[in-house]
């Protein structure tokens, strides 16, 4: 992406490569591509990029353009977490949902004990007693966090060799 600046000011976006009339000169989509960019800021033409967000767990609010000799990047200044009851709401969703999913793929085991009396393998017993444990650990998790940055760690883990406790589930049966 690209945009115009006059006089400090952003004064339009460029999305891609098109037609742009700067100073009552048209230039053509092929300048994205040849031109450099300095040839482009000659005509007060920049890369424009937007500061990454993380609508999961923030509203973003007060943009502005950061305005650099060799590009510009639209930021919010105003980073508010959401709701911390409405975040865990979804999460403990999430994380029943998932549950569930995983018991479905055993859950034939469990009808034909129901309407035929054989046994549950142990394996697939043992696996669907992991899988409500691990889920009723994650909630018990997900209900202790205080704050967004907390929960927010749940999603992610900064040993590459472990998983984050949000997907803390059994390996699944072969």
């Amino acid at each position: 992406m690209w945009c115009v600046i006059k006089g400090n000011q952003v004064i339009k976006i460029i999305p891609g490569a098109m037609a742009v009339t700067i100073n009552e000169v048209r230039h053509p989509p092929d300048i994205f591509r040849f031109w450099t960019n300095e040839e482009l800021a000659n005509i007060s033409v920049f890369p424009f990029s937007e500061e990454s967000r993380d609508h999961t767990f923030y509203t973003y609010s007060k943009e502005r353009y950061d305005i650099q000799s060799d590009k510009v990047i639209k930021v919010w200044d105003t980073k508010t977490p959401k709701n911390m009851d409405e975040l865990k709401t979804k999460y403990i969703n999430l994380t029943k949902s998932s549950a569930l999913n995983r018991l479905s793929e055993t859950d034939w085991c469990v009808t034909r004990k129901v309407e035929t009396g054989e046994e549950i393998p142990s394996d697939v017993a043992t696996y669907r007693q992991a899988v409500r444990d691990a889920e009723k650990n994650i909630i018990k998790l997900i209900n202790a966090k205080k704050n967004v940055t907390g929960l927010k760690g749940m999603l992610t883990s900064d040993d590459a060799s472990s998983n984050p406790s949000m997907n803390d589930w059994p390996s699944p049966l072969e």
